[in-house]
Formats: structure tokens, sequence, C-alpha cells
């Protein structure tokens, strides 16, 4: 594969940016027919550039891309003379920012539209950077660009190097088919990888230390997730698909970083880094996740299977709020599965409240559940609007008296489980734990 170093398009060390040096090589070798631009060790300080087809950026052992701290820095890409982008709105929109791929809200570091056989390649102790970018205008009145945002991609690789402190999202991937997210590490930022529309989807090896969802999306098909730490100070998982396997997966003990909506307005201004500012747990393992903001879905979410998992010190295992929440207002959830799974450290560990009309079927194979102390004798499952209750080999450990709640009817069975009662109980909240 033929390489272009940045500097030989003029990329130098410096406090100025290096925008326009490592953009001209990018667009030199995606003119060429493709190739790999190299960035090499050092700090290359840059705003946002735009990735085309058939172009890797390589980032060699010790290379940073820190991103500028400036909002305006990113916005490049709408005076795009090689590839002009279609569709910039002259105001933006009140609502759903996240569906429209030219909205302010998508700005990254690294930004791609309608491109192919594209990847971001990192060698150990390479870093992107997104230096926590305040945007008085994105999202609550302070989220930045994002990290990596790519809109209608096909053959996508991302792998090996560390992404952290973005403004906004890590990684934000919309509409992409055959994506592979291998040996990445997120450190802070909001989520650590969020997938919406996407088919082919594959990550694998990486860890996620992230204030915000580690894994999060929606209306994607055929994603397999394996072998990922997932700590996070919301969900580790917050989803919805088609097709889906979680396994191998676990959650790290207590979270490293917390969300930055917890700094204040003068934190968030000055960028400042997220540590532990509050003591907190993860406050969900899997939330079902899936809003209205693309309209009808492609595919019916459902067939959704987490295997060999464990969720250590989380304060729920699984929750579904369908139209109790605006994330769970779309499409609901046909059917998942927790199989041969641990959950440990639980205050409600299963809060189902599914719609009535498409009522969804929830299975638990081989799982352990544990309280958190002062939970011994809270109910371990509370469940309205399911059409099933599978549960096979359900351990409930260290209850005083188990026992679920019922606040509907729907079919429910049970084998060679630890022994529980079942109460009946009125439609209604549940104490579920909520943002």
């Amino acid at each position: 594969m033929k390489q272009y170093l940045i500097t030989q398009y003029g990329a130098v060390q410096s406090d100025r940016l290096q925008t326009r040096a490592i953009q001209a090589a990018i667009d030199y070798c995606f003119l060429s027919g493709g190739g790999e631009v190299v960035v090499p060790e050092g700090i290359w300080r840059t705003g946002g550039i735009r990735l085309r087809s058939h172009v890797t950026l390589h980032l060699l052992c010790g290379a940073v891309l820190e991103g500028s701290t400036d909002p305006e820095d990113y916005l490049a890409w709408r005076e795009d003379p090689l590839e002009p982008v279609d569709g910039i709105p002259e105001k933006e929109p009140e609502r759903y920012r996240s569906a429209l791929r030219t909205s302010r809200w998508n700005n990254a570091l690294i930004r791609a539209f309608d491109a192919h056989d594209i990847a971001v390649i990192g060698e150990v102790g390479s870093v992107i950077n997104g230096m926590n970018c305040y945007d008085a205008l994105g999202e609550e009145g302070y989220r930045g660009p994002h990290g990596i945002n790519l809109w209608d991609c096909e053959n996508v690789t991302l792998c090996g190097y560390t992404l952290c402190n973005t403004g906004n999202w890590a990684h934000a991937i919309f509409r992409t088919k055959s994506l592979d997210i291998r040996n990445v590490r997120v450190l802070g930022g909001h989520d650590g990888v969020d997938i919406f529309l996407c088919e082919g989807v594959k990550i694998e090896d990486c860890a996620f230390y992230t204030g915000d969802d580690s894994l999060a999306g929606f209306g994607s098909r055929n994603v397999v997730m394996r072998r990922c730490i997932l700590n996070s100070s919301c969900s580790a998982i917050r989803f919805g698909g088609t097709d889906v396997l979680i396994e191998d997966c676990r959650t790290d003990g207590e979270p490293r970083f917390d969300f930055r909506g917890a700094l204040s307005d003068e934190e968030k201004a000055r960028s400042a880094y997220s540590g532990h500012l509050t003591a907190r747990k993860t406050l969900t393992g899997f939330m079902y996740y899936c809003d209205e903001r693309f309209g009808k879905l492609p595919y019916m979410p459902g067939n959704i299977t987490v295997r060999r998992c464990v969720f250590d010190d989380v304060r729920t295992l699984f929750t579904m709020m369908f139209g109790d929440h605006i994330w769970c207002k779309g499409t609901s959830l046909a059917s998942i599965t927790f199989e041969d799974c641990t959950a440990a450290g639980m205050v409600l560990p299963i809060h189902i409240h599914g719609d009535p009309e498409n009522p969804v079927a929830f299975t638990l194979n081989r799982v352990t559940i544990s309280p958190a102390a002062g939970h011994e004798s809270d109910a371990f499952l509370d469940a309205e609007h399911y059409r099933s209750l599978t549960l096979q080999h359900v351990q409930l450990a260290e209850y005083t008296a188990p026992h679920m709640v019922l606040r509907s009817k729907g079919e429910v069975t049970a084998s060679d489980c630890t022994d529980f009662r079942t109460e009946q109980a009125a439609s209604g909240a549940s104490g579920v734990i909520g943002w």
C-alpha cells in the first residue's frame, strides 16, 4: 500500500493547527487511488478532517492527533471542493439534530460521508484526543465534536488507537455497512461507541472507560460485541437492534469517569477533565433503547443474546421503560435472552415495562443474581406488558425472600431455579432506577 506522510504535505509539530496539511495528505492519497496516510510520532494539532474512500489513516506509535478546543475549527467539510456535501441546513433543526448528517451536532475530529474501504489504524501508544472541546451551541449547551463520525459508509476498520476526552461521543456511526472495531480503548468523554441503522458490525477486544454509555444505539442488524470491558457511569449497554450477540464482556468495577453533565458550567466551558466527582456505580447493565428520531425502523428489534457476561456492582441488570421515557418510544423489543451471566450488587436487577401492543419475550438461562447490601429482601424482577418470562437454572444468591412482582398477565415458566414466590401488583411505577 502506498504511503503518504503528513509531513510531506506541510504538517509540523506546532501550537498552530495542522488541519490543512493533514487534509492535503488525505486528499492527495484519495486522488491517487488510495493508500495510507501516515501520522508519525509527535503531537499534531488539528481541527476536523475528512476521511475519503480507499484511504487508511495510520497513526504510528507515539502519534497524537490533538483536537482544537474551538468548535468552529470542525466545519471545513461544509466547504469541501473535492466532494461537496449536500443538505447543509440554513438553520439547525430544533429536534433530532443527530438524525441529520449535516447538522452541527455531527461535527467530529474525523468525519466521513459516503466513503468505502476506509480505516483508522493506530499502533500501540497512538492517541486521538478530543480535548473535551466545548461548544455553547452544542447538545445540552456544552457538548462539542465527536471523536469519529461516519455516515453512509461501507467496509470500515477502526483499530488499535486510544480515543480520549471527546466533546461528545467517541464513535458516532450511522447507516454504515461492514464495520469492524478492534482493540480500541476509549477514556472519558461521553459514549464509547454509538451505532444507528448499521449492518454487519463487529466490536471486539475493546475497553470503554466512559462517563456516559459504553455501547449505545438502535436500528442496527447483525451486531456482535465480544471480549470488551464496559466501565460506565451510566449504562454499560443502552441498545436496541436485530440479531445481536454480546458475549464474554464485563463491567469493570467502579466507574473511572463521571458523567460530564455533572461538571459545573464553568468547568464545562474550560474543557475540564472529569474524574471521580461523586461516588457511584454503573446504573444499568443493559437498557433497551429506541427513540423516534429515525421514524419506522427497517427491522423489528429482537433476537438479542447476552452470553457469558459479568455485570459486577451494577444497579440494574436489564431495564425497559417503553413509552415512559423519550429514549424508549420508538419500536418495541420482541425478544432478549441472558445466558451464562452473573449479576452482582443489584438494587433492582430486572425491570420490564413493555409495549402492551407488542410485549417482549424475556429469558434468563443459567444466570446468577445477587443483591447489593440492604436490598436482600427486594424483588429481583418487576414486570409489566411482557409476552413471556422464561427462567431456567436461575440462582438467586443471598436473597432473604426471593420474589418477583408481576403487574400484568403473560406466560411465566421456571425450571431448576432457586425457589421464589410471585406477587401480583397493580400497574404503575415500581421505583425503577432511571436518570
